[in-house]
């Protein structure tokens, strides 16, 4: 029998039902009846089952996806197995990702592993026709500094001089242009050149996750041609492909779902533990504790300063609250103030009040908080009547992207409409200013709860299995934070680090939670070839390295790299100390360079009459900083060790950034390894700067508002150490440091890591 794409759709969704609801309800039944109507209606049961049939391939092979976007908030993408979020358990609507009056096709936004992405891709090439499927093109623009050198470029000057002009140009948040720029007429010219090509297309690039698929050969539809970088792209942007009426699938790597798959593989291998990658475990009380105690460092969306102070405040312990929080810290609710009375309201310290009654049940869910997008959808049909696809168009043209309505043209709508059904016009007035108010920032909550899966898979297991969990943020190069700062969570958490090793280390890093230990893996050490990797991993099945010389001659290193394995401890095992290793390796070197061919020999003898010494532990750590930008034995602090010291012999001891809820309200004196920091504008345009660091024994956050910045915020340009002294606030159990006087360690000279500079308001 010839079945059609809307029967086979059909067919699929009912099929499921009984895995995912039990016992059945009439609620249930109508709403798939209600969207799939609306999608076979709309010609949109093909895209659903290709995306289907993407996910259930990637699936099959233990690629884990996640569907997010407004697609979360349908029950076909749920039944699908294309979103892990239940929409009917978690009140996501519809409506918001496809209604009857949606002009522009709908969005599938599919986050995969990001080490397997390119296997999906080719997946999707070779089932559905290379000559049907394309990457979709981006149009880069101008940026001033960018304009600037293209322009100074063009102009003839030199390398040089255009490194001088564009370092004068105006930063973030810094007004004007240097002397150069002002009084020079050249480089006024230049200048003036450049603000024309601000945000017109300099160069196409390729979209970070679309791809295209056509019915037929896709050349009929677009022009195609192919990218620098190899792969055919389209020569029309997403909008334009939008135009064509044709449909754009994301598929996006994304590092933390490789970490929740690479940690169910290894739980399953090592410890006989079956991990489902695809659904959301159970918050039992060990993850609801690293929750609420912000102690989510590696935690997917969850580990950012601001959000693991954000976890303590609100204490939170559930999905629900998890979703909630990872929207109301965008910078709109902060900003307005909304997140202040979020946190309040929580807590029964604010009370929860809204224009009409309707609000109140509607908004109960986030204490009378305009939050989601949704929000404006269930608003508008509870207090103007409208329909839900009505509604979605109110909530669309908030952003005014791609929407031929204005915001403001539904104003008097939806006045006259609420009028109608008795509302009070004040209150629909202020109903409709509330909204106003929250269109700048108004985020999906299906998309936050989809993301929310992923944060509590991330949570569960970093719980359970620390150090085997941070070994996989770090081998994936994933998270907020540079890699030292997991290794220092490890230490922490008190794992064991161990240092790299020719005989054990692997490429990346590798944990045991049984113990618990973590060693650095190889990749991390800075110099080393690849050729030189390749022929370690490969010599060292053969047999393990009994020598350092027996390294040299099996795997051919240069002397460089030999010298770098030894400074980071990769021979410590070896039965030497590494000044000792390092005397032996210019002995070696020294007779290989006086042998007649200059080849390495099977065999070279060195002398055995080298006497013993070691480095201190300051002068290990400061080899291992400069060469992994990590430190294995202790914390970097150590290498400070004496000049701290010093300082508290003359003024004290410093507080320990653990004890800092035992001194709220008190002003005290810390020492800080810079991890973080954050500038930021207040109301009225002043810099104010935050800062996360760590000490010996926690994190801790330190905030320099405008007046304090002025005077300290020119010091902060490395991870430090610093000596901070200020006030220790409480904010809801969330304790925050005022900063009143920020000190540099004077001789913190060894080559230091960069600090990671985030602009990332979360």
């Amino acid at each position: 029998m010839n079945r059609t794409s809307a029967d086979h759709l059909v067919n699929i969704c009912h099929q499921a039902l009984p895995g995912k609801y039990d016992p059945m309800t009439t609620a249930v039944l109508k709403r798939l009846t209600y969207e799939l109507d609306i999608i076979i209606d709309r010609g949109y049961a093909d895209y659903f089952l290709i995306v289907w049939d993407i996910v259930q391939w990637a699936n099959r092979r233990g690629i884990p996806t996640v569907g997010r976007g407004s697609a979360a908030g349908s029950l076909v993408s749920y039944l699908l197995s294309i979103t892990p979020v239940d929409p009917i358990e978690h009140n996501l609507i519809f409506e918001r990702f496809l209604n009857p009056d949606r002009e522009e096709p709908p969005d599938i936004d599919v986050d995969l592993c990001w080490k397997r992405r390119d296997e999906v891709l080719e997946y999707v090439y070779e089932q559905y026709g290379r000559d049907r499927v394309a990457m979709i093109s981006t149009f880069n623009t101008y940026h001033l500094r960018g304009a600037v050198r293209d322009v100074a470029r063009a102009m003839g000057l030199s390398e040089k001089e255009i490194g001088k002009v564009s370092r004068e140009l105006p930063r973030r948040y810094e007004k004007g242009c240097g002397k150069r720029v002002m009084e020079d007429d050249r480089y006024r010219e230049i200048f003036g050149l450049a603000k024309k090509l601000k945000r017109r297309p300099r160069h196409m690039g390729i979209h970070c996750g679309g791809i295209v698929i056509a019915p037929e050969k896709i050349t009929n539809y677009v022009p195609l041609q192919r990218s620098t970088k190899g792969p055919v792209v389209t020569q029309f942007d997403m909008h334009g492909i939008e135009k064509m009426g044709l449909v754009k699938i994301d598929l996006l790597g994304q590092r933390s779902l490789t970490v929740v798959a690479e940690m169910a593989d290894t739980l399953k291998e090592k410890y006989n533990i079956h991990f489902n990658r695809y659904t959301m475990p159970a918050m039992d009380e060990r993850t609801k504790v690293l929750i609420r105690e912000g102690s989510t460092m590696g935690v997917f969306q969850i580990e950012s300063p601001g959000m693991r102070g954000l976890l303590k405040k609100l204490k939170v312990n559930s999905f629900e609250m998890i979703t909630a929080a990872s929207s109301v810290i965008r910078p709109g609710p902060a900003d307005s103030g909304m997140l202040r009375h979020f946190v309040k309201r929580h807590h029964g310290k604010e009370k929860v009040e809204t224009v009409h009654a309707s609000l109140t049940e509607l908004l109960k869910e986030t204490y009378g908080v305009m939050l989601y997008q949704e929000d404006v959808i269930k608003i508008a049909e509870a207090i103007a009547g409208w329909s839900l696809a009505e509604s979605d168009r109110l909530r669309r043209s908030m952003s005014g992207k791609r929407v031929d309505e204005p915001f403001m043209e539904h104003r008097d709508h939806f006045i006259r409409d609420a009028v109608k059904r008795g509302i009070n016009v004040e209150a629909a007035l202020e109903v409709w200013r509330q909204m106003e108010a929250f269109s700048g920032y108004a985020f999906c909550k299906a998309h936050s709860a989809a993301y929310s899966v992923i944060s509590v898979q991330s949570a569960w297991l970093k719980a359970h299995f620390p150090a085997e969990f941070l070994a996989a943020v770090m081998s994936n190069y994933g998270g907020f934070y540079h890699t030292s700062c997991y290794l220092e969570e490890a230490r922490r958490l008190g794992v064991t680090i161990l240092s790299p090793n020719v005989n054990e280390s692997e490429p990346y890093f590798t944990a045991n939670d049984n113990v618990p230990w973590l060693r650095i893996g190889l990749l991390q050490i800075k110099g080393l070839t690849r050729q030189t990797l390749i022929a370690l991993l490969e010599k060292r099945t053969e047999r393990p390295f009994e020598s350092l010389e027996d390294f040299c001659i099996r795997v051919k290193p240069t002397y460089r790299e030999a010298e770098t394995l030894i400074r980071c401890g990769a021979f410590d095992s070896l039965g030497y100390t590494r000044p000792q290793h390092l005397w032996r390796l210019k002995l070696f070197y020294h007779k290989l360079k006086a042998s007649r061919d200059g080849m390495f020999p099977s065999v070279v003898k060195t002398s055995s009459e080298i006497p013993w010494v070691d480095y201190p532990l300051e002068q290990k750590l400061r080899d291992e900083l400069e060469l992994m930008e990590l430190t294995v034995e202790k914390h970097p602090l150590w290498i400070w060790k004496e000049a701290l010291q010093q300082h508290v012999n003359k003024v004290g001891r410093f507080v320990h950034s653990q004890e800092l809820t035992q001194y709220v309200g008190t002003k005290v004196k810390l020492v800080g390894w810079m991890l973080t920091t954050r500038r930021t504008k207040t109301k009225p345009g002043e810099i104010m700067q935050f800062l996360s660091c760590e000490d010996l024994t926690a994190t801790y956050e330190a905030v320099l508002f405008p007046g304090t910045y002025r005077k300290f915020g020119h010091l902060i340009r490395s991870r430090g150490p610093y000596i901070i002294e200020g006030h220790v606030e409480n904010d809801f159990g969330h304790t925050p440091v005022t900063v009143e006087q920020l000190t540099v360690l004077a001789d913190s000279e060894p080559p230091i890591p960069s600090m990671k500079q985030s602009w990332n308001r979360a």
